[in-house]
């Protein structure tokens, strides 16, 4: 029988994850041929012209493509999304009208609606900028606009609605479980709201004057659960130097930043997101080694063996990370990778969002009771964060103040010897002015002796008794 110590040890020495390579996943491929669409090399008929096919980046089973359908007249720049698993019903069908020459008036129509928002915007670069939600059902376009409004070059529409917020570049723009967000100009912006995260303060980059900051502090990836759960990977540096530069996974939920991981990666490529359980994983390159790749999952790192450059398939699956990609003999490798709830790390990382989950449970019951929005306490605590930082910086002129004053004190000890120096060597020069004084007077006297001489005694002169006194005694 195993004793509660033994049982406890062997908890703690336990691995936190689990590894096992299962069969082929066999994924439907998508590809084009002799400008048809190809769906596990079978052709998919009713399209012609297929060109641009691209899948989703918020689920690659949605795939892009622009074709014309058998039977139709326009065939001017049809952009269709499907899902492959059922390709037989297209999601989102977006078309224009024949106008080229004139962007400002070109029409646009999304599933045979007219779009009003998209008029006078530049939606098309080798396909259509979109992507599709079918769970929230909500269709987003990234759109750059001809002429610049308020130095918005961006926009971003939902459902035939722009965005308040304008953008320089946009680099993502996507909808998951219901929820819009995109990346650009290094910021994360969920249903038209700047997502709230701990950024380093002006005065913090000039105290790291060894770093060029373009370009860090970004958000460079972000996903979002169904729970409403948000992962980010955030560009900046921890530490002095460039060594501590890298992205680093933050968590939270679509308000802002509540956690941040321990183990960064070099550069994030893909994060995901279990549906299920609301565990975060993220893959990208190793940190200090940019030829391996390497797997974190709740802040726990994996490097995969064969170190591939990318992944064919990241995402979660009945409660494991199910990934593969294509070793160096070009095989395709499948791995499950199943974290072990028993293990010791595991465990205290548990408690810790337990913790915290009975936190922001009872913040969130408070600020209802009160009727204070969570934009507002994120903003609050996100200039606590700034505080903080001023009030370490206070701490550390508080600290050199009193380095300072120690220095000030020894000096004022050194001055006041040196004034008493000062002093003494003022007095000998007053009593040396003295002496000098008196030796003076006797010159005087000496010389006025010998003027007053009435008879020679020596040299020719003759001096009286009294005279030569006075003399000697000089």
């Amino acid at each position: 029988m195993t004793s509660p110590e033994g049982s406890h040890s062997a908890q703690e020495n336990a691995l936190p994850y689990s590894v096992e390579k299962i069969e082929d996943l066999q994924r439907p491929e998508v590809g084009v041929k002799s400008n048809q669409l190809l769906i596990n090399g079978e052709v998919l008929g009713g399209y012609k012209h297929v060109s641009d096919v691209s899948p989703q980046k918020n689920n690659s089973d949605l795939v892009y493509f622009n074709a014309v359908k058998e039977g139709e007249e326009s065939s001017y720049n049809t952009g269709r999304i499907i899902d492959i698993n059922n390709p037989e019903k297209e999601l989102v069908t977006i078309t224009a009208s024949d106008n080229r020459n004139y962007r400002d008036s070109k029409k646009f129509f999304v599933n045979g609606n007219e779009w009003n928002s998209l008029q006078g915007k530049n939606i098309y670069f080798s396909g259509y900028h979109v992507e599709h939600d079918p769970i929230g059902n909500k269709t987003v376009f990234r759109a750059h606009k001809d002429h610049a409004i308020n130095g918005s070059k961006a926009a971003v529409i939902v459902n035939n609605r722009e965005w308040n917020t304008g953008f320089s570049e946009i680099q993502k723009a996507t909808s998951e479980y219901g929820t819009a967000y995109a990346l650009a100009d290094g910021r994360l912006v969920i249903e038209d709201k700047e997502w709230l995260y701990p950024k380093y303060s002006e005065q913090q980059k000039k105290d790291n004057y060894s770093l060029n900051w373009n370009g860090l502090d970004t958000i460079s990836e972000a996903r979002i659960g169904k729970n409403g759960e948000v992962a980010a990977a955030l560009y900046t540096t921890r530490g002095e130097g460039r060594d501590g530069i890298g992205s680093y996974i933050i968590t939270g939920d679509t308000q802002g930043a509540r956690n941040e991981w321990k183990h960064p990666l070099q550069f994030v490529k893909d994060i995901a997101i279990d549906e299920v359980t609301g565990m975060v994983a993220a893959y990208g390159s190793k940190f200090g080694a940019r030829n391996k790749t390497e797997i974190i999952i709740n802040d726990i790192p994996y490097t995969v063996e064969d170190a591939p450059e990318k992944l064919n398939y990241f995402t979660f699956k009945d409660g494991a990370l199910v990934i593969e990609y294509t070793d160096a003999l070009g095989q395709k490798v499948a791995e499950k990778i199943t974290l072990n709830e028993q293990s010791g790390e595991l465990q205290i990382m548990k408690e810790g969002k337990d913790s915290e989950e009975k936190a922001l449970y009872e913040l969130r019951k408070m600020l209802a009771e009160q009727n204070i929005p969570i934009s507002e306490i994120m903003s609050r605590l996100n200039t606590a964060t700034l505080l903080e930082e001023q009030q370490k910086n206070n701490k550390n002129l508080a600290n050199n103040f009193d380095t300072v004053h120690s220095q000030k004190a020894t000096l004022e000890i050194e001055l006041q010897k040196q004034q008493a120096l000062i002093a003494e060597k003022d007095a000998r020069i007053i009593s040396l002015e003295q002496d000098k004084a008196k030796a003076e007077d006797r010159i005087n006297t000496i010389k006025a002796s010998i003027s007053a001489a009435d008879s020679a005694m020596m040299g020719g002169y003759k001096i009286s008794k009294e005279v030569r006194n006075n003399i000697l005694n000089t």
